[in-house]
């Protein structure tokens, strides 16, 4: 049996998800001169799941991470490694750095046709979309 408590969490949970102001994000402008792709390590829905991805604020062995990395990520199209490390764009616009061994180019195993686009989003965050 639920508790009132427990219903009244799902229902915010589900109003926040369905409330105007998320259906109000849309893509604003798609980056050109960037890519998708996405973590090396993705769970396959068994076992345990890979570590967190570390991201770094600069490209040297000694830079401070700044946070983890989410399942895709957006690169310059034309980034080198610079001590093994790439350079990405947080969804703060933040430009931070991921191990080049930690990323692969974007694909989708379910759907090899799918696309990915990295976008600016109408909340002033970056992205994906699905592409055309």
């Amino acid at each position: 049996m639920i508790t009132v408590n427990r219903r009244l969490a799902i229902g915010f949970s589900l109003m926040l998800c369905t409330g105007p102001a998320f259906a109000q994000v849309h893509t604003e402008q798609v980056l050109v001169g960037y890519k998708c792709m996405m973590l090396a390590q993705q769970w396959s829905g068994d076992g345990p799941m890979p570590p967190p991805v570390p991201v770094y604020d600069g490209p040297d062995a000694g830079a401070q991470q700044v946070g983890i990395a989410g399942g895709t990520v957006i690169v310059p199209v034309s980034a080198q490694p610079v001590a093994g490390r790439l350079p990405m764009v947080f969804p703060n616009g933040r430009n931070v750095w991921i191990d080049r061994s930690a990323v692969v180019p974007w694909h989708a195993k379910a759907d090899p046709s799918a696309t990915c686009r990295p976008v600016r989003l109408s909340n002033g965050r970056y992205g994906t979309d699905g592409g055309h």
